[in-house]
């Protein structure tokens, strides 16, 4: 966020207030970026960003809840949910059904 010792960022500006959003994917520098919270909810802007990295199960565990998910599956128990199917020849329809965010589940293209 821009403060009196650095400038804003390329993007800042172009965020709209009340509507924009601030994705934070991928730190190249290695350092978390610097927000300004105060600005933030100023401007009414969302940030997003990597949490998983934060939250992130130790490996045992996440280990553990793939071994439990998989043998769900394997016992039928899991039903994937399908929101549409389109033939690979509608595929741009179906980038479209993504890009309007109308869909629940999965899309699946068919062959």
């Amino acid at each position: 966020m821009p403060s009196a010792a650095r400038p804003p960022p390329a993007p800042w500006p172009a965020t709209a207030d009340g509507a924009g959003r601030i994705g934070l994917y991928g730190f190249a520098s290695g350092q978390w970026p610097t927000l300004d919270a105060q600005a933030i909810a100023t401007r009414g802007l969302t940030v997003s960003g990597p949490l998983g990295m934060l939250i992130r199960k130790p490996d045992a565990g996440q280990r553990n809840d793939a071994e439990q998910a998989l043998a769900a599956a394997a016992r039928g128990e899991l039903t994937p949910r399908i929101h549409a199917r389109f033939p690979l020849e509608r595929a741009a329809d179906a980038h479209r059904e993504l890009e309007g965010r109308r869909s629940v589940g999965a899309i699946v293209l068919t062959g």
